[in-house]
Formats: structure tokens, C-alpha cells, sequence
């Protein structure tokens, strides 16, 4: 696949080494920019805490075995990431802590702005991918082993870590994983979007010009400002087709009260109660119907359900 093609344009594999976050294989299309060492820290400073409230800023706890992002590159604003974190123990570390528990590693896979859309489709297998590497990486020997081709049978050394550390300049490790996550997720975004592509740019029209207001007087900006103001529209709407539909039971439904609830949306029209903007000239009303039922059904985890997926498939052949 060429770099036009591609996806991710760099995947970076850091770990946190006695002196610090380090990067210690990486793979880039483009042009370093910085310090490879330096890009670790501000990577490994990003994404070993979660932070609660966007106010406080308050460390809450690490994030491990599981998919972070998509969130900004701190390296390029035009340029987005997602990574996954994972213990990798070290027996050649000095800090006792490292020796019992292991040291915080992740693999960071950069893309540019404009493939947010497949990548946000596509992250359940982004992270399958990135799991599946993590448990190849129980320690550092197994990391060792990979990157200078040794044989299951050889006795790694204290030589063999000073060597991988020494030589973090290659990509031995990171291109085989930028190979299989470039071509894994293009095949399952171009699977995806012979079902959903049209619908999901529809969606986004409907997302940033009717639901956010994007260009008018009235626009939402700010991300913890845009969340705030979809929860509480989708709890509106949710209150609606209560107040319509009583008895539903919203966890699980049959095929009749799933028509009865998108019969709401499309007949009655009842998104218009909606504080939105105006519908936009590339979008329908029956649009705009879809948009509000799907993510009524998301609301309430039922796209997880089979039989409530099943329904939202057949209505939008």
C-alpha cells in the first residue's frame, strides 16, 4: 500500500524506560519532525492518565488494555491519533516497582485529520489488532527477541537490552504493524461503506449543520459544549417517544415497537420539537428520521441487540 493509500502515516511504539518515556521502534511515511525520544513524552504524558472533567484536570487513574482516541497528534494539529497501553514487564530495570509490575508501553498510530471518518468507523478492529500485538509483548525480552530477530532458544542479556535501546531507530516492529492496520482497516471501511458510506456522510451533515449549527450565530463550539448539548437533545427526544409510546419497554423491544418508535420519527416528524437548525439543501427529511433513530437505538445500547440491529439494516436497504 503507498502512502497515498495508507491510512495511518506513522505508528510509534514507546516505552517507559528508567530514564523515561522513550520511543523504541517507529515506522513514518513523512518527515520526522522532532526527536523521536521527545515525541515519546509528550505521547506517553497524553495517554498514561485519565483526566476527569475538563475543569479540574484531575489524574484519575492509567488507561491499559484498551483502544484511547482518536484525540490530536500533540506533534502536528493536522494530524490525529488513537494508541493502546499495556504493561510490558522488564527484569533489566532498576526501579523494583518496574521489576514486579512491568513499565507502561503503547503503540500510537498517526493519521491525518481527513481519515477521521474511516477511522472512527473502524476502531473495533483497530483495537483487535493492537490486543492481539499486546499479548505477542508480555515482557521485554519478548520485545528483544522480535526486534533483533533472535530464536526462542537464545539467552537474552543486559547486552541485548543496551542494543535494542541503542538501535531504536528502526522499524522493525512498527511497519509490519502499520502494514496489517492499514490494510485491515481499509478492507473493513470499504465493506462498511458499501452498507453505510452514504448514510454516515449524511449523518455528519446532519451532525454539524442541523444538531450543531455549524456557520450560524447559534453554533455550538466547543467539544464539552457539543456534548453536553447532543445528551440533552437525545434525552429529549428519548422523553418524546416515551410520552408517545408508554409502554415500551426501551431494553428490549420486538420488531413492532421498533416500527412504532421510527413510524414517530418518520411520519410524525417529531425531531422537528428539536431545538435544530435548518435542514440542509443535500439532506431529506426521511434523512434526518434515519439519524434520530439510530442514535435513539444507540442511546440505549440496542444496536448491540440483534434483533434491533436486524430492523435498522432492513429499514435502510
Amino acid at each position: 500500500m503507498t502512502g497515498v493509500d495508507s491510512v495511518f502515516s506513522s505508528v510509534i511504539f514507546c516505552y517507559f524506560l528508567d530514564r523515561g518515556p522513550s520511543s523504541i521502534d517507529y515506522f513514518f511515511l513523512g518527515e520526522i519532525t522532532e526527536d523521536p525520544n521527545l515525541t515519546a513524552v509528550r505521547l506517553m504524558t497524553k495517554s498514561t492518565a485519565m483526566v476527569k472533567g475538563d475543569i479540574s484536570q484531575q489524574v484519575e487513574q492509567s488507561i491499559t488494555n484498551q483502544l484511547s482516541g482518536p484525540d490530536i497528534f500533540p506533534v502536528d494539529p493536522k494530524c490525529r491519533m488513537v494508541w493502546y497501553n499495556w504493561l510490558i514487564g522488564n527484569r533489566f530495570s532498576k526501579d523494583s516497582r518496574i521489576k514486579s509490575t512491568g513499565a507502561m508501553a503503547g503503540i500510537y498510530c498517526i493519521y491525518r485529520k481527513d481519515k477521521e471518518g474511516i477511522i472512527r468507523n473502524s476502531l473495533k478492529v483497530i483495537e483487535q489488532i493492537l490486543r492481539n500485538l499486546s499479548l505477542d509483548f508480555k515482557t521485554i525480552d519478548d520485545v528483544i527477541r522480535k526486534k533483533l530477530n533472535l530464536t526462542t532458544s537464545t539467552s537474552i542479556t543486559h547486552e541485548h537490552f543496551a542494543k535494542i535501546i541503542k538501535e531504536s531507530d528502526t522499524s522493525v516492529i512498527t511497519k509490519s504493524i502499520s502494514s496489517e492496520l492499514n490494510e485491515k482497516v481499509k478492507k473493513y471501511s470499504e465493506v462498511r461503506g458499501d452498507k453505510y458510506g452514504p448514510q454516515t456522510a449524511k449523518f455528519k451533515v446532519i451532525l454539524q449543520n442541523m444538531v450543531f449549527k455549524k456557520g450560524t450565530p447559534d453554533e455550538i463550539i466547543g467539544q464539552s459544549n457539543k456534548r453536553q448539548f447532543w445528551d440533552s437533545m437525545i434525552k429529549i427526544l428519548d422523553l418524546q417517544i416515551q410520552s408517545k409510546l408508554p409502554k415500551i419497554a426501551s431494553k428490549e423491544l420486538n420488531e413492532k415497537e421498533l416500527r412504532d418508535v421510527f413510524q414517530l420519527l418518520t411520519n410524525q416528524k417529531i425531531w422537528r420539537e428539536l431545538p435544530l437548525g435548518k435542514i440542509h439543501p443535500s439532506i431529506q427529511s426521511k434523512d434526518v428520521s434515519f439519524f434520530f433513530f439510530y442514535y435513539w437505538l444507540a442511546h440505549h445500547q440496542l444496536l448491540k441487540k440483534k434483533k434491533a440491529l436486524k430492523f435498522y439494516q432492513k429499514i435502510v436497504k
